[in-house]
């Protein structure tokens, strides 16, 4: 992808490559030392590892990329994808997404989600903040090439995206929430801390409150939960 992205001027940043500047080590090597530290209970090591590796990928590749791609191979096991997944949708970072096996074969959860982030009209708000710089906020592939062709098709979208992001000082203000994706329970407590403001927010905008389907409301009272 870095080698399709390259010739229309735009930098990707790898975080293979990155985990191996970290490290010193190739990803097979790095593996067998994770393993070591997990077979023999050295979790101090083990986290101290992990949180450099997070903290690069989330802190530093997410959060500041004008957009992420993850490449969707079924059958691997996600870990780290899942993560910077979510914190893509949930910063509003564009995310393209390349799945080289029938659409049918992936996650349902995660596609559903990728489907919803894909077709979903933005609010009038949004498109008069955002003006020549609205890009939808995720896209699936079948291929590199097609991803690749779809950004060079809208890089100038992308790049008016980035410069109305910077004049509002929202690329700044991402750099500060790094921590509520990578300390567990961070994000609910921000949000219970500027509950009262989140609160009145939500009591101005009724297009974002949840209406729970009666369907929903029924099997929980039959079961007795609260």
């Amino acid at each position: 992808m870095d080698k399709l992205l390259r010739p229309i001027g735009i930098r990707a940043f790898n975080p293979i490559t990155v985990e191996e500047q970290l490290t010193g080590m190739d990803p097979e090597a790095i593996a067998v030392k994770r393993d070591g530290w997990k077979r023999t209970g050295k979790w101090k090591t083990f986290h101290e590892e992990m949180w450099k590796i997070r903290l690069a990928d989330i802190g530093r590749g997410v959060l500041h990329s004008d957009f992420v791609i993850l490449y969707w191979q079924i059958g691997v096991e996600k870990g780290g994808t899942l993560d910077e997944l979510y914190c893509a949708a949930k910063c509003g970072i564009p995310v393209f997404v390349i799945i080289n096996q029938p659409i049918n074969m992936m996650n349902d959860w995660v596609l559903d989600v990728l489907r919803q982030m894909e077709k979903g009209d933005y609010s009038p708000h949004m498109k008069e903040i955002m003006g020549a710089g609205l890009t939808k906020f995720a896209h699936v592939f079948s291929s590199f090439r097609s991803a690749a062709r779809y950004i060079a098709e809208h890089k100038d979208e992308l790049l008016a995206r980035k410069r109305v992001l910077q004049k509002l000082g929202i690329l700044e203000f991402r750099r500060h929430l790094a921590p509520l994706f990578l300390i567990p329970g961070a994000l609910f407590d921000f949000l219970w801390i500027h509950r009262e403001q989140y609160l009145a927010w939500l009591a101005a905008h009724p297009e974002y409150q949840i209406k729970e389907p009666e369907e929903l409301r029924e099997i929980f009272e039959r079961n007795g939960a609260n």
